[in-house]
């Protein structure tokens, strides 16, 4: 994949005195300066929380409140949490984290994204069941409301939109970081159905303090050196046919009107015929689920 190294053009100009206003109103300046404390509304499955601190994984419930510093593990088996935000320096925005089937997933509440521009978000990532990987999921929602929205870091670079989400629509983007022989790679991908960009910058490089924006569909993959390259969206789980991040039974109806319609994406084990091997080879994908 070839890499940018050139600076691009700075992040368009109304965005920026739009954002410099609200700093000048005090809209997010807080939001450098407060602590980050988020409720949790919603939960699914044995998710744990270690208090900053603390040594110790405890249960999360619903109603907890978690603070900047401690660090969430979502165990694996589709298991979710939702939160909303409190704290003074917050917007009150909501949004939700989810995993795969048999990932190990920790985030760290309140990462230094809070400092970088976008003035967003306040999810690190740290690790996969400690590997030397990390990766996050992110929905957020059209109830986000200001500056403050949803957000994920890596030692490299961070991302989170930076326009409303319409109401009734959700955003969905998916973050990513491993250890290569290069040094950390950090890679975010914007979902094809999802209504507005994902601005990314990096935490230092040539880059610094640009706002580069990720269309629905589109990835950008960031290096160690603080250059980028962009790619397509891909989505990793093939049993999720409709690419809704879910697999359930509107996976194998969408499959099934592909089928029916005799949709080339129907063609699920490739060998260019659309006939009964096809449906074999999805429901084969679609026991096993995903990771």
């Amino acid at each position: 994949m070839a890499r940018l190294s050139v600076r691009s053009r700075s992040f368009r100009p109304a965005a920026r005195l739009a954002l410099a206003a609200a700093l000048a109103l005090g809209v997010c300046a807080p939001c450098a300066l407060a602590g980050v404390e988020v409720k949790i509304t919603g939960v699914s499955g044995g998710v744990q929380v270690k208090k900053a601190g603390s040594d110790e994984w405890t249960d999360v419930n619903e109603g907890d409140t978690l603070g900047e510093g401690d660090v969430v593990r979502l165990p694996g088996s589709y298991t979710w949490i939702k939160w909303k935000r409190t704290d003074a320096g917050g917007c009150g925005n909501e949004g939700e984290a989810g995993t795969g089937l048999s990932k190990v997933k920790d985030l760290e509440v309140g990462k230094d994204i809070r400092s970088a521009a976008p003035p967003a978000g306040y999810f690190h990532m740290v690790n996969d069941g400690g590997q030397d990987a990390g990766s996050a999921e992110i929905t957020e929602s059209g109830t986000c409301q200001g500056e403050q929205h949803c957000g994920i870091s890596s030692e490299v670079a961070v991302a989170a939109p930076m326009d409303f989400t319409p109401q009734g629509m959700e955003t969905h983007f998916v973050g990513s970081w491993e250890q290569t022989p290069e040094g950390i790679v950090t890679t975010f991908a914007n979902a094809p159905w999802s209504p507005i960009p994902v601005f990314s910058t990096p935490l230092y490089g040539p880059f610094l303090d640009q706002l580069i924006p990720v269309f629905p569909g589109q990835a950008i993959h960031w290096f160690e050196d603080g250059t980028f390259a962009f790619g397509p969206w891909q989505n990793p789980c093939r049993a999720d046919f409709n690419g809704d991040t879910v697999v359930n039974t509107l996976d194998v109806l969408a499959f099934l009107n592909a089928y029916n319609a005799r949709d080339p994406r129907a063609d699920f084990n490739g060998d260019t015929v659309i006939n009964s091997l096809d449906v074999l080879e999805f429901l084969n994908a679609y026991t096993q689920g995903c990771d």
